[in-house]
């Protein structure tokens, strides 16, 4: 007796199931017919009786794989990643979905960037709490218009730490530290630098996660300034490659938490502040009003506009850093309404803070090159010659007038947007009081007067020295004459304003610019370029009036 095994069933080249085999009236037991459309005289014999198939297949046809990750800049800004025809698509390197070699694509090519293809692409599912990528979210780019990271937990602070790998070797941050306190500070002075420095020697470079957030925003800023050549004294730059920059941008966003809570209110409000000076620089349109916005919402949770509400703990060093920081992101609030459009979100007249005044003990610089200024004035005592002509802190002084420009010029925005206010219905509430705002030529009239009473070392910006009080005061004749000017520029634009008027302001301009060296208006960047910019779009408005033809000399001389 032998036992019959059934032969293996083949189906035929559409893939029939079994059941549809078995139930095939043309079919006998165990044998499958094909009843596709067979070729030439092999169509209709039983299967296993057939010769093997041709080999369609010798030439296998490469399928056209969708890139899974775009590049860095397309990434960052939410734009489609463009390859050139006729790139290789398929996947080559050893991540899925990349294109094979270094390329770069076309939406790069376009607007002129650096295409990279550096960044570490964020992992699907639940993300771990105790990694500082686990709370980002998707992306965590610098541009992208998310919310930050929620709340780390408890004994999360270790994830928040300086590595070498991810941001660059000790020497390279610490240079672009330098860097910042150089360029930035004199400008925008933020932080208290001796305690912060003190802070990072301390603790490896961050000692919680607000003091990395500090550091990468610090970083992140510096490096744009790098990028473009925008730094004062260029023996101090350092070479950044785009992955750092990249790296610092995002961990600095990254490790913002969702809530802030009191007690890290000011180190979070000084990361937003300093990743608004990173956006400007690159000019980031996106992340410049999501960290303002998150800006005046921390000020708004924690009352930051007002200092009684302030910490009644805070030393005199505290107290005076905070009063430089708040007028110092007043007065991008009003550059950046003026540049970019929208409202002023902390109006000068709501709010409660002091000017900052040099308390007794604090060093007025705060630079990291006081060493060096310490060094220089010793070597002179030594050798009988008198020191610096600069006294210490006297540098505020043309800062704080300043910030009075900038508050004059927020009212003169008011007043230029009034006749666009005027044009839309919004009732009859004010009809009959005429205007509400404080008097602006009379403002503008004493502001512009208080120029002359100025110290004498505001006068004229020196060449950059080992004399840090010297270098802020050069910091500050180069904005106070590029702020001026726009002010009354601006105002010009409220009225009707002589032809002979502007052309003399913006040829005071030109003066007072080719009397600061060019130090200075190199190291504050974008925010001067934006800020003349503006000076010449006033001065284009007198293109399309009828000018006589001497007058349209001068315009072509000056412009």
């Amino acid at each position: 007796m032998t036992t019959s095994t059934d032969p293996p069933v083949l189906y035929n080249l559409k893939h029939e199931s079994p059941r549809a085999a078995e139930s095939s009236p043309a079919s006998a037991p165990g044998i499958v017919y094909d009843h596709g459309h067979g070729h030439g005289h092999d169509q209709g014999l039983p299967l296993h009786h057939r010769p093997p198939p041709p080999q369609l297949h010798e030439h296998h046809v490469i399928k056209r794989r969708r890139i899974t990750k775009a590049c860095d800049f397309c990434h960052r800004r939410g734009r489609k990643c463009k390859l050139p025809p006729g790139v290789d698509q398929t996947s080559s390197s050893s991540t899925p979905g990349l294109p094979s070699g270094h390329i770069t694509c076309l939406t790069c090519v376009e607007h002129g960037a650096t295409c990279t293809w550096t960044r570490v692409a964020a992992k699907r599912g639940v993300k771990s709490k105790s990694s500082p990528h686990g709370s980002s979210s998707r992306g965590g780019t610098a541009a992208s218009p998310t919310t930050p990271s929620t709340p780390a937990v408890a004994g999360d602070d270790k994830a928040w730490a300086y590595t070498e790998a991810r941001h660059g070797d000790p020497d390279l941050v610490r240079g672009l530290l330098r860097i910042f306190f150089d360029t930035v500070y004199p400008i925008f002075p933020f932080f208290a630098e001796s305690l912060l420095l003190a802070e990072w020697d301390r603790c490896r470079l961050s000692s919680s996660r607000a003091s990395f957030a500090c550091l990468m925003a610090v970083c992140a800023t510096s490096s744009c300034h790098v990028r473009d050549g925008a730094v004062f004294t260029l023996g101090l730059s350092v070479p950044v490659e785009p992955r750092h920059r990249q790296a610092y941008l995002e961990d600095a966003r990254r490790a913002v938490p969702r809530h802030v809570p009191a007690a890290d209110c000011f180190p979070y409000l000084q990361t937003l502040a300093t990743l608004s000076l990173a956006a400007i620089q690159i000019g980031d349109a996106p992340l410049l009003h999501q960290s303002l916005g998150l800006y005046h919402l921390v000020v708004a949770q924690h009352n930051f506009h007002n200092e009684s509400r302030w910490p009644p703990d805070l030393d005199p060093v505290e107290r005076h850093v905070r009063r430089q920081f708040f007028w110092s992101m007043y007065r991008l609030e009003v550059h950046t309404a003026l540049i970019m459009g929208h409202v002023v979100r902390c109006p000068e007249m709501q709010a409660a803070v002091a000017y900052p005044s040099m308390p007794p003990g604090l060093d007025g610089s705060l630079s990291t090159l006081s060493t060096a200024a310490a060094a220089t004035a010793a070597a002179a005592a030594v050798s009988g010659v008198s020191g610096s002509s600069f006294p210490r802190g006297g540098w505020l002084i043309g800062w704080n007038y300043i910030t009075d420009l900038y508050r004059v010029l927020e009212h003169v925005i008011v007043r230029f947007r009034a006749r666009k206010i005027a044009a839309v219905d919004r009732g009859s509430l004010y009809g009959g009081y005429g205007s509400i705002a404080p008097p602006v030529d009379e403002l503008l009239t004493r502001v512009l007067a208080q120029r002359d009473a100025l110290p004498a070392y505001l006068a004229r910006a020196q060449p950059p020295s080992h004399d840090i009080e010297s270098n802020l005061c050069g910091f500050q004749v180069a904005n106070i004459a590029c702020t001026i000017q726009l002010l009354r520029m601006t105002s010009f634009s409220c009225q009707d304003v002589k032809f002979r008027d502007a052309c003399r302001a913006a040829t005071e301009l030109i003066e007072d610019m080719s009397q600061t060296p060019v130090d200075y208006l190199r190291a504050i960047g974008s925010p001067m370029l934006q800020e003349l910019a503006g000076v010449g779009h006033m001065l284009t408005s007198f293109i399309g009036r009828q000018l006589h033809p001497t007058e349209y000399q001068h315009l072509r001389e000056v412009m």
